[in-house]
């Protein structure tokens, strides 16, 4: 008797973190969960790279900004003056209800030399480094802007920076721990 009742427990716990990790997952989104370890050592990193000490090691060959950040980081003159790489991403429309109207095509950008990632990289941080950041998961929500405008799976390890001012979407490769996406959650 002792024996069912601890495989019972054990079961409804597996069985409720499953479902605790899962739940804030839309339907038909596809998104793959990382270890512990591997997104915290993607934390460590990443503040690391957000202080003083800085090596800007979270680059390696491509970097896209989304539409929402280069949509802001276009008018800096010197992140205005990173050439090539511009590129077009499908933002979706909604009317007041939060139906679909459509679709809108953006600009947004794609990063492809250290010297224009450590231009953007100064600007993250000037933006950021003005009040206490907190690094978190995405919100449903969140996860449901991201789906709308990227073409391939949400893979941890994926983060939201923010402070008061700003809210920094991340996305980090799974295998390098280094940056793949970077965009910016309006409220």
């Amino acid at each position: 008797m002792p024996k069912k009742i601890f495989i019972a427990i054990t079961m409804f716990f597996l069985i409720s973190d499953l479902l605790s990790q899962t739940s804030g997952i839309p339907n038909g989104i596809i998104y793959k969960f990382a270890s512990d370890s591997i997104n915290n050592e993607a934390k460590k990193i990443i503040l690391n790279e957000l202080s003083e000490s800085r090596k800007y090691s979270l680059f390696d060959k491509i970097l896209y900004i989304g539409p929402q950040l280069w949509n802001r980081y276009k008018n800096i003159q010197s992140l205005n003056n990173i050439t090539g790489g511009n590129i077009q991403i499908k933002m979706p429309q909604y009317d007041a209800a939060g139906n679909k109207t459509g679709d809108k095509n953006a600009d947004a950008k794609l990063i492809q030399n250290t010297s224009d990632f450590v231009l953007l990289w100064n600007q993250v941080i000037y933006d950021i480094s003005t009040d206490t950041i907190h690094i978190r998961k995405l919100s449903t929500k969140e996860i449901i802007y991201y789906w709308s405008v990227i073409f391939y799976d949400i893979e941890e390890p994926v983060f939201v920076i923010e402070n008061k001012k700003y809210k920094v979407l991340i996305q980090l490769t799974g295998d390098k721990l280094k940056l793949f996406w970077i965009d910016e959650l309006l409220p």
